[in-house]
């Protein structure tokens, strides 16, 4: 029975003397114990690409829920969630970094004997056996399937947030050589994306040198690192400084619309005077622009 004057939507309390609080990822958790702490998918499916977005959630947990069980020798801690990204809190408690032990029942909904996280409780046999037939058959699990698309129905339906064979890029396209397998002649271009932060859970700035020769694309040199905004510029000059001796016919850096953008690319074409530097505006998420490739 809940207690008349506890009653409201964030707390609850009852005449035995228990407690339920309801928070959000990142809310206040200071000052409470608890014998279980449930987390109801804590990833916004929408922002699960951001890697600042799903750091937080993660060192949310780490570092703000680990200390809230009254007896750690008892009590529990349990995430529900569908996967989203590899990176997500379930990926993090699944991997080496995480120092806790974790009971995973992983249940795809539709069976895989080769699945990387095998439930061993599910009584299901045969590759392709649904997980709730009755309430999701094969007809509507083909429509929510089709609707999501490979990526996302890898993870939020067969809980391996990777298409078999990658999602965009296949892993079949691609092959590894050495550098002096490598065609001669063709093109070097160096792509850039900018950040502008250098704590841990901001985005990198990162440079990727290809090369385009006898139709095929080369991956050459992948480079990125954290930098302030202060700091950025200086690294750049640095990779340019280096990449100059490969011959490299461009380097493409983000054009941010607007006059603040302008009066960077005027700073920075005065800085690298002399490389072959071009500033592109950018229009389109980077999945429509990979598009192209």
């Amino acid at each position: 029975m809940l207690l008349k004057d506890e009653n409201q939507k964030t707390r609850y309390g009852t005449v035995a003397g228990g407690f339920k609080i309801a928070t959000s990822v990142g809310g206040a958790l200071t000052g409470e114990g608890c014998n279980f702490f449930i987390s109801d998918d804590p990833h916004n499916v929408m922002e699960a690409e951001s890697e600042v977005v799903r750091q937080s959630a993660i060192d949310w947990w780490t570092e703000g829920v680990s200390t809230r069980l009254n007896d750690p020798s008892r009590d529990c801690k349990i995430i529900i969630m569908q996967r989203v990204h590899e990176n997500d809190l379930s990926g993090y408690c699944l991997s080496e970094e995480c120092q806790e032990e974790y009971h995973h029942v992983c249940l795809p909904a539709r069976f895989e004997h080769d699945h990387p996280h095998v439930f061993y409780y599910d009584i299901r046999l045969h590759d392709g056996e649904l997980l709730w037939p009755e309430r999701f058959n094969e007809e509507s699990l083909n429509r929510i399937e089709g609707a999501l698309g490979s990526y996302a129905a890898a993870g939020q339906l067969q809980q391996r947030p990777s298409p078999r064979g990658g999602g965009m890029f296949k892993e079949e396209w691609w092959k590894f050589c050495d550098i002096d397998e490598v065609s001669q002649g063709g093109v070097i271009a160096c792509a850039w994306d900018l950040a502008s932060t250098d704590s841990k859970t901001s985005d990198w700035t990162v440079r990727c040198k290809m090369k385009f020769t006898n139709n095929a694309f080369y991956i050459l040199d992948i480079v990125r690192k954290r930098k302030d905004s202060g700091a950025v510029k200086g690294f750049v000059k640095t990779i340019l400084e280096r990449d100059d001796m490969d011959d490299v016919h461009v380097h493409s850096l983000p054009l941010d619309p607007g006059a603040a953008g302008k009066l960077v690319a005027a700073d920075w074409s005065t800085e690298f005077r002399g490389f072959p530097v071009r500033f592109t505006p950018e229009t389109g998420s980077k999945q429509t622009r990979a598009q192209g490739l």
